[in-house]
């Protein structure tokens, strides 16, 4: 379906856009024939085909991206991982290390219900996943938090300064995936889960920086009874 709005043409996922292959994004081709992946705005450039998601407040996979996922099924010789998308993560075995020699020792610790950080090697027909990264890793114990993933800039700051700030202040280990869900383990725990709220609510406000220490040293000195 195709409507007409302000101007705007916008489509509904599965929407027909062409009867032949073409490029972009937000499209997916099947039997040589481009239909919408999402509701949303159309745009046309050339031979590009764009369609621009309203109000998406789910992650869509882009390659580079670290995220936080959670094993939910092992069929043959991958695992799915749940990634909060409407596309689940796929972790080859091939992918757990470098070092192919580990591989069956590998492999025990990667069971139904792990969390893991891993990182999007490739988006196509399958999101792929990798665990070869130096920065990969199981994610034990600690708490999750989810918040939408286009406020996940905000709680990484600039040269990641706002998440190494909360660390320090709050002796806690952070891991921050861009599909909007954040690993937290540490003493603070609680503390860091109202921080990160506040960045979600207030990610539009100036001087957020200033407003998370500021609210951070009162809630620890109000903790230490100081």
């Amino acid at each position: 379906m195709v409507e007409q709005k302000e101007g705007y043409k916008i489509v509904t996922p599965g929407t027909l856009l062409a009867t032949t292959p073409k490029k972009g994004k937000g499209i997916w081709v099947y039997e040589r024939k481009t239909y919408s992946k999402y509701y949303g705005i159309l745009k046309r450039r050339g031979e590009l085909i764009e369609i621009q998601p309203i109000n998406m407040k789910y992650y869509m996979p882009k390659r580079g991206d670290y995220v936080i996922g959670i094993i939910k099924d092992n069929i043959l010789n991958f695992y799915i991982v749940d990634i909060s998308s409407p596309y689940p993560g796929y972790l080859y075995y091939f992918d757990l290390t470098k070092n192919a020699y580990e591989l069956e020792y590998v492999q025990r610790f990667y069971k139904i219900g792990t969390v893991i950080y891993s990182q999007v090697y490739q988006v196509g027909e399958r999101v792929k996943l990798t665990m070869k990264d130096s920065n990969t890793k199981i994610l034990r114990g600690g708490r999750l938090i989810k918040i939408a993933p286009s406020k996940i800039p905000r709680v990484i700051g600039r040269n990641a300064s706002m998440i190494s700030m909360i660390q320090k202040m709050t002796n806690c280990k952070i891991a921050v995936g861009y599909n909007g869900i954040i690993w937290v383990s540490g003493e603070n725990m609680d503390l860091v889960v109202e921080a990160i709220n506040k960045i979600e609510r207030e990610s539009l406000i100036p001087g957020l920086t200033d407003r998370i220490k500021e609210f951070l040293e009162n809630r620890l000195k109000e903790k230490s009874g100081a």
